[in-house]
C-alpha cells in the first residue's frame, strides 16, 4: 500500500481530516457538521461542511486523487470538475486539496479554476462560454503539464472579493 493511500477500515478519514481543519480554525464542530476556513480566491470564506457530503463526495474523489499519485507518481495529473457558477466547484476543490495533502504530508494537489480566465469585457456574463480565454487557458494546461521539477510557471489569479476580475 503506498504512503498516504487510505486504509480499509479507516472509512471516515476525510470527516476526521475536514474536523481537525475546524479545530485549528477554532470553528464550531459537532458529530454530523462543522465549519471550516477555507481560502478561496484569495480570500477567507467559512464554510460548513457535512459529514455525508465528506463520505459521498470529497472521499471518493481524494480517494482517486491518491490512487492517481500512487499509481504514476511522477507528472502532473489533471481532475476537471464542472458544473453552474456558483454551485461549489473551488469549494469542493480546496477540500479535496486540503484532505489529500493533509494525507500525503506535503504540497502535492493544489486548484486552478477557470474563473481565472475570465476575459475582463465579458465580466457581466460570467459562467458563458464565451467569457472565458479558453486559448489562454489551454496554454496554462500545456505549461503545468510539461514543467520539469523546480520550475515555476506564472498563472492569473481572480479577484471575486474586489471587481470579479483576473488580476
Amino acid at each position: 500500500m503506498a504512503s498516504g493511500e487510505p486504509r480499509a477500515q479507516d472509512t471516515d478519514w476525510v470527516w476526521s481530516t475536514v474536523r481537525n481543519l475546524a479545530a485549528t480554525d477554532n470553528c464550531i464542530s459537532s458529530d454530523t457538521e462543522c465549519a471550516v476556513q477555507l481560502e478561496l480566491d484569495r480570500q477567507t470564506v467559512k464554510v460548513n461542511v457535512r459529514r455525508s457530503f465528506c463520505r459521498r463526495v470529497v472521499r471518493p474523489i481524494a480517494e482517486t486523487v491518491l490512487q492517481l499519485k500512487a499509481e504514476r507518481p511522477s507528472g502532473i495529473k489533471f481532475i476537471g470538475f464542472c458544473g453552474s457558477p456558483g454551485i461549489g466547484k473551488t469549494t469542493l476543490c480546496e477540500l479535496v486539496r486540503y484532505v489529500c495533502n493533509e494525507r500525503l504530508g506535503a504540497k502535492i494537489v493544489d486548484c486552478l479554476g477557470i474563473d481565472e480566465y475570465y476575459l475582463t469585457n465579458m465580466r457581466e456574463m460570467r459562467g458563458m462560454p464565451d467569457t472565458i480565454d479558453g486559448t489562454a487557458f489551454a496554454r496554462d494546461l500545456n505549461g503545468l503539464r510539461n514543467l520539469e521539477r523546480g520550475e515555476t510557471i506564472r498563472l492569473p489569479v481572480y479577484d471575486r472579493a474586489d471587481s470579479h476580475q483576473p488580476l
